[in-house]
């Protein structure tokens, strides 16, 4: 049975492991945004929604390997890249949105999504347990039946036997 992974250092503040400066955590290279249409336009708030999602998507997937892996909880150092990368879109999206958003308000909503992630992620580890059951009782279930089956031949046959 595989562990329930976590998601590795929450916090609300920054922390040390998370740049500002748009740099990458680990080359130090400026990471900008891709010049997409819908930022081009101005439709930063949908580019703002999608990055969020795309947090929550690749923290739930997070999740799913770390415990395929049999790790506890995601590593942080995997766990930091992924939202200092986020991060510095949502930077750039609030700059450019009409709506600005304080730094300790884009933390909240990067940890807002993690916390969803592991929702869904539980959520389908539940699912695949009740899945499991329900087949493995169909199966039981199938065996039974054909148990059944089998003893009614047999006294048919036997009756049919001692008939004759």
């Amino acid at each position: 049975q595989s562990r329930t992974p976590t998601i590795a250092a929450k916090s609300s503040q920054p922390s040390q492991h998370m740049p500002t400066s748009g740099q990458n955590a680990t080359n130090n290279r400026t990471i900008l945004p891709s010049n997409n249409s819908d930022t081009a336009k101005g439709n930063t708030n949908h580019d703002f929604a999608s990055l969020l999602r795309k947090h929550r998507d690749e923290t739930k997937k997070m999740l799913h390997e770390a415990a395929a892996k049999g790790q506890s909880s995601i590593p942080i150092s995997s766990i930091n890249w992924v939202r200092s990368n986020n991060l510095q879109f949502l930077r750039v999206a609030s700059f450019s949105g009409r709506h600005y958003f304080r730094e300790d308000e884009l933390l909240k909503k990067l940890i807002a999504a993690e916390s969803q992630a592991q929702s869904w992620y539980l959520e389908e580890l539940k699912i695949q347990t009740t899945v499991k059951s329900y087949r493995s009782d169909l199966t039981r279930m199938k065996s039974a039946a054909s148990a059944r089956k089998q003893i009614v031949s047999d006294s048919v046959v036997h009756a049919t036997r001692e008939k004759y």
